[in-house]
């Protein structure tokens, strides 16, 4: 028998369990075999419950086979109970949770039952968020690729109890089958529908799914007519035939390539770096029956709004051979543009409030969540600032927008892009390289300067200038919770310029290494960011300062908005 936890009901969580009136069929958006009923379990207008009755031999089957359904009762919104109904654990690396834990679920209605429907649904997917700190990132992220154009399951949530015990506050990720298709695909018969999540074997070994000989068998056909997988055969023929050739795009001519640059630069607008682009994963694949097209669809969005990948190196076949192809890659960044527009013209903020709004309450009454309520409403923070600077950033990252300076507040002095030795003053000057040797910028010698055990050194100089290149890619950093002090030697009572130089060797885009800068004790800058996008380019901040002794004392501290580490490139005293 499984033990579980015994905590408030859904009733006790304000409108877990509002009262639905189900509407009239007359005037309903007909879905496959008829009237979608189910509309009202989406969005953020309420929380809706699911109850499971689940028997000790049940519950004891899923702790031995979690994947394999097991026949459970359930009720779904107070309405009658549904006898034997299959359900299953989903979930894999990062998400799995026993019984025990925050499980995640699969519930197939009809899986003992033939035709068992609810409200027209064949079933239930319900994600634990246990990826997802701010809990509301896929019921943000698919309602946007539905705006770029791109079809996504719908989203929203349900508080769930298993025996009568709370398993807490559930995303609600519309389960994908014929209904979604002929939702996202009206007037058009349904063509193939295949799975693309990677497999995960008992050893803790894993394969992921591409277009590759090695890789293609691993899709799984979900709905449409078993072709033996020949028709992603021909894409993986095709990209074999093309690869590293100019007429790459041409040559693979079974793909929808207009709609997977869309995807794609959706993929990166929103920084999911485990989808198929960065990680050949967490995706669905749909062919057009007039043309035989492919798109790839978005799936597994639970952990994004994050740059852990270098986004010019993707790992998808599709997208890194593209990059290969001038004509392809232009296409990409066109769709880019494209994606930044539309994104600049969807209401963001406003989704957010909303979801932000629904969840806040279930968020702390969930007795299984894995975040606190301080760490979501950080990272839905983290969404807002994400959603402000997003498009500017990654444009700016291909070289499509001017790269830009990112701060809170300035105090004291002043802040710039910093892209030039011209941009420093050098008259009569003094200068450090911190963590690189001796290099000359403008006739003037940047000293090296050591800290045992912080220095780093990375990345490929694109500067023209070879000393500014030096000084650029290698910087001095501290770690978390820890202070990078610097006392520059100066002259007691003479007044005269302080620059520092930040650029960023590790992260590809900005958001991450966030800084407060103290000079003699004051704060003169708050929350910088001390990346400006593209590595020809970093930040400078000038002040013009009258040290009280010889030294001018500089604190850099970690901003809680960043990551927590502290840098610093070069500094310039000049007279």
């Amino acid at each position: 028998m499984i033990g579980l936890l015994l905590a408030c009901s859904p009733a006790s969580v304000p409108g877990a369990i509002d009262d639905l009136v189900v509407p009239e069929d007359e005037g309903l958006e007909q879905v496959g075999e008829g009237p979608d009923l189910s509309e009202d379990l989406f969005g953020t207008d309420r929380v809706f419950s699911v109850e499971i009755d689940m028997s000790a031999d049940a519950a004891a089957s899923l702790g031995q086979q979690p994947f394999e359904y097991v026949p459970v009762d359930i009720r779904i919104d107070e309405d009658e109970w549904l006898e034997d109904v299959g359900i299953r654990i989903k979930g894999r690396i990062g998400s799995y949770r026993t019984l025990s834990g925050k499980s995640a679920f699969r519930v197939d209605l009809d899986r003992f039952v033939e035709g068992q429907r609810w409200r027209g649904l064949k079933g239930l997917t319900l994600n634990n968020m246990v990826n997802d700190y701010a809990q509301i990132h896929e019921i943000i992220a698919y309602d946007f690729y539905r705006h770029i154009g791109i079809a996504a399951p719908r989203v929203g949530y349900a508080w769930v109890t298993i025996n009568d015990a709370d398993y807490g506050l559930y995303a609600h990720i519309e389960t994908p089958d014929d209904r979604f298709l002929a939702r996202s695909y009206p007037g058009e018969d349904q063509g193939n529908y295949y799975e693309a999540d990677y497999a995960w074997y008992p050893d803790g070994s894993y394969d992921l799914v591409d277009f590759t000989p090695t890789q293609y068998h691993l899709f799984e056909l979900d709905e449409g007519d078993d072709v033996g997988l020949a028709d992603i055969l021909e894409i993986v023929e095709q990209v074999q035939a093309a690869a590293g050739t100019e007429d790459y795009d041409e040559t693979v001519e079974a793909v929808d390539w207009p709609h997977f640059h869309r995807f794609w630069n959706t993929e990166i607008w929103l920084g999911q770096w485990d989808g198929y682009n960065y990680n050949s994963n967490n995706y669905r694949l749909y062919f057009h029956p007039e043309d035989g097209k492919a798109e790839l669809l978005p799936w597994g969005h639970d952990w994004i709004f994050h740059d852990w990948r270098a986004w010019s190196s993707p790992r998808g076949t599709l997208s890194a051979w593209c990059l290969h192809d001038t004509s392809c890659a232009q296409d990409f960044k066109d769709a880019l543009i494209e994606v930044a527009d539309l994104a600049d013209a969807y209401p963001f903020e406003e989704r957010i409030d909303e979801a932000v709004a629904l969840v806040s309450p279930y968020i702390a009454a969930d007795p299984r969540k894995e975040t606190s309520v301080d760490n979501a409403a950080y990272y839905q923070d983290v969404m807002r600032d994400w959603v402000t600077w997003r498009s500017n950033t990654v444009l700016a990252a291909w070289g499509l927008a001017d790269p830009e300076v990112r701060v809170g507040s300035v105090y004291a002095g002043e802040v710039e892009l910093f892209d030039s030795p011209d941009d420093l003053d050098l008259s009569d000057a003094q200068a450090w390289n911190f963590g690189g040797e001796t290099t000359t910028v403008g006739g003037v010698d940047f000293v090296a300067t050591y800290s045992p055990g912080s220095t780093y050194a990375s990345n490929v100089p694109t500067f023209d200038d070879a000393g500014l290149a030096t000084v650029a890619y290698s910087c001095q950093y501290h770690n978390p919770g820890t202070d990078l002090e610097l006392s520059l030697s100066s002259s007691s009572g003479e007044s005269v310029t302080l620059q520092l130089l930040f650029f960023e060797p590790y992260y590809s885009l900005q958001g991450y290494r966030i800084a407060d800068l103290y000079v003699e004790g004051e704060l003169v800058v708050e929350g910088l960011d001390t990346h400006a996008v593209t590595n020809a380019a970093g930040v400078l901040y000038r002040l013009e300062v009258t040290p009280e002794d010889d030294a001018i004392d500089v604190r850099i501290t970690n901003n809680a908005s960043g990551d927590g580490y502290t840098i610093i490139s070069g500094a310039v005293i000049s007279r």
